[in-house]
Protein backbone atom coordinates (compact mmCIF):
# COMPACT_ATOMS: atom_id res chain seq x y z
CA UNK A 1 0.00 0.00 0.00
CA UNK A 2 1.02 3.53 -0.76
CA UNK A 3 0.79 6.43 1.83
CA UNK A 4 0.19 8.76 -1.42
CA UNK A 5 -3.37 7.32 -2.55
CA UNK A 6 -6.50 7.11 -1.00
CA UNK A 7 -8.16 3.65 -1.56
CA UNK A 8 -11.64 3.00 -2.09
CA UNK A 9 -13.27 0.63 0.67
CA UNK A 10 -16.45 -1.48 -0.23
CA UNK A 11 -17.89 -4.26 1.86
CA UNK A 12 -20.92 -4.61 -0.19
CA UNK A 13 -21.90 -8.47 -0.42
CA UNK A 14 -18.67 -9.69 0.80
CA UNK A 15 -18.71 -12.63 3.31
CA UNK A 16 -17.43 -12.19 6.83
CA UNK A 17 -13.97 -13.82 5.85
CA UNK A 18 -13.45 -10.82 3.10
CA UNK A 19 -14.62 -8.24 5.34
CA UNK A 20 -12.06 -8.99 8.12
CA UNK A 21 -9.75 -9.08 5.59
CA UNK A 22 -10.67 -5.51 4.08
CA UNK A 23 -10.38 -4.18 8.15
CA UNK A 24 -6.85 -5.59 8.02
CA UNK A 25 -5.70 -3.44 4.54
CA UNK A 26 -7.37 -0.53 6.75
CA UNK A 27 -5.02 -0.78 9.68
CA UNK A 28 -1.95 -1.33 6.87
CA UNK A 29 -2.64 1.24 5.36
CA UNK A 30 -3.46 3.39 8.03
CA UNK A 31 0.43 2.50 9.06
CA UNK A 32 1.37 3.35 6.18
CA UNK A 33 -0.07 6.83 6.28
CA UNK A 34 1.34 7.37 9.83
CA UNK A 35 5.29 6.33 9.27
CA UNK A 36 5.44 8.12 5.63
CA UNK A 37 3.41 11.41 6.53
CA UNK A 38 4.26 11.16 9.89
CA UNK A 39 -0.07 12.38 10.42
CA UNK A 40 -2.28 12.50 13.29
CA UNK A 41 -4.69 10.18 14.06
CA UNK A 42 -7.65 12.49 13.17
CA UNK A 43 -6.21 13.17 10.01
CA UNK A 44 -5.70 9.09 8.98
CA UNK A 45 -9.37 8.76 9.72
CA UNK A 46 -10.84 11.09 7.65
CA UNK A 47 -9.06 9.51 5.15
CA UNK A 48 -9.88 6.33 5.22
CA UNK A 49 -13.68 7.20 5.84
CA UNK A 50 -13.41 9.41 2.60
CA UNK A 51 -12.75 6.08 0.25
CA UNK A 52 -15.92 4.49 1.71
CA UNK A 53 -18.73 3.39 -0.42
CA UNK A 54 -21.64 1.26 -0.64
CA UNK A 55 -22.99 -0.05 2.50
CA UNK A 56 -19.82 1.21 4.44
CA UNK A 57 -20.51 4.64 3.16
CA UNK A 58 -24.38 4.66 4.33
CA UNK A 59 -23.11 3.26 7.63
CA UNK A 60 -20.89 6.33 8.17
CA UNK A 61 -23.01 8.59 6.75
CA UNK A 62 -25.96 7.69 8.33
CA UNK A 63 -26.24 5.32 11.20
CA UNK A 64 -22.81 6.51 13.32
CA UNK A 65 -24.02 9.63 14.85
CA UNK A 66 -22.08 13.01 15.11
CA UNK A 67 -21.24 12.10 18.99
CA UNK A 68 -19.56 8.83 17.91
CA UNK A 69 -17.86 10.31 14.94
CA UNK A 70 -16.70 12.31 17.30
CA UNK A 71 -15.55 10.07 19.82
CA UNK A 72 -13.63 8.38 16.82
CA UNK A 73 -12.13 11.37 15.64
CA UNK A 74 -10.49 12.60 18.76
CA UNK A 75 -9.99 9.02 20.38
CA UNK A 76 -6.81 8.99 22.12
Amino acid sequence: FSATNIYEWKIDGLTEYNILNTLQHMTMVSTAYQTALDSADKAIVEILTSGFSGQLKGWWDNYVSREEKHEILFRK
